[in-house]
């Protein structure tokens, strides 16, 4: 009952990214406020799923939105992607859709990819970042109880705090809006 495929992603220079994922959960958005090992990062900590040998198809909760091959019952069944995510989060929100009607969706570590990641949201970095949070938090509203937004907020509000200490105006006035953002989730 397989309902989406994604390939393995590459950086430019062959390099392997990140590209299979565990639904996230509140206490891994910290790890985007700490200086965090690179190691716990790509870690399923962080919600990253091993790519094991390369050979065989993974099972993964969500892929990064960069490439998806979707069945066409499986996209009717789950409906459209939710625009209202804008620029991110909206590949994970429709990634559980597709899980909680039953779908399976695997990595593909045979097909590869070369994705250029960044390219276009490093034009707009600090929009861009407030859209993450945006997004994340809209997740979190739909897909989260109320213990675990509440944890999220929490550990928002720290993390955001914390970044505070070395940021400039602009940058402290973002993260209260990021703030707000999550309290209303």
């Amino acid at each position: 009952h397989i309902g989406m495929t994604a390939p393995l992603l590459l950086n430019s220079d062959g390099s392997q990214q990140s590209a299979g994922y565990s639904f996230p959960q509140p206490a891994s958005l910290l790890l985007d406020f700490l200086p965090t090992p690179a190691r716990l990062l790509e870690s399923p900590l962080n919600g990253r799923i091993p790519t094991g040998d390369g050979t065989q198809p993974i099972r993964i909760d969500y892929p990064l939105g960069a490439a998806m091959c979707v069945r066409r019952t499986a996209a009717d069944d789950a409906g459209p992607l939710d625009e209202g995510y804008g620029m991110y989060s909206e590949e994970i929100d429709w990634a559980r859709r597709f899980a909680e009607r039953g779908w399976t969706i695997l990595l593909m570590p045979n097909a590869r990819i070369i994705h250029h990641g960044g390219r276009s949201t490093a034009q707009r970095p600090d929009a861009m970042r407030e859209a993450l949070w945006a997004s994340r938090a809209r997740y979190g509203g739909r897909w989260w109880g109320a213990r675990q937004r509440r944890l999220a907020a929490t550990l928002v509000s720290f993390g955001t705090r914390l970044d505070d200490r070395h940021a400039d105006e602009q940058r402290r006035a973002a993260n209260s809006r990021i703030r707000e953002t999550f309290r209303e989730a």
